[in-house]
């Protein structure tokens, strides 16, 4: 049986699973796309919010064009005040 999760989902929304008993935090469950993550996820989470949040309140005025992924001629363009990818997605592609 595989299990499939959306591929480019960040689990932004991941909510703690808890122990009834001891109240320690289990394991993480992203409800958008019903992937379950481990504990350690927690201090990845909000790192991954903090940078959330970096970006959201940034103006992108110091975007960065024309940036060539070595051998894979790939172009993105990204903000150098907070890192946000700003190439715009093709159909099917992530909000990055």
């Amino acid at each position: 049986m595989t299990t499939t999760t959306r591929a480019l989902c960040r689990h932004a929304d991941a909510l703690p699973v808890e122990s009834a008993v001891t109240g320690d935090t289990l394991a993480y469950l992203c409800p958008a796309c019903d992937t379950q993550l481990p504990a350690s996820f927690g201090a990845e989470l909000e790192q991954l919010r903090a940078r959330i949040a970096r970006q959201d309140a940034c103006d992108h005025n110091r975007e960065v064009s024309d940036i060539t992924v070595w051998g894979a001629g790939v172009v993105a363009s990204l903000c150098q005040d907070c890192g946000k990818n700003m190439t715009p997605c093709t159909a099917g592609g992530s909000d990055r």
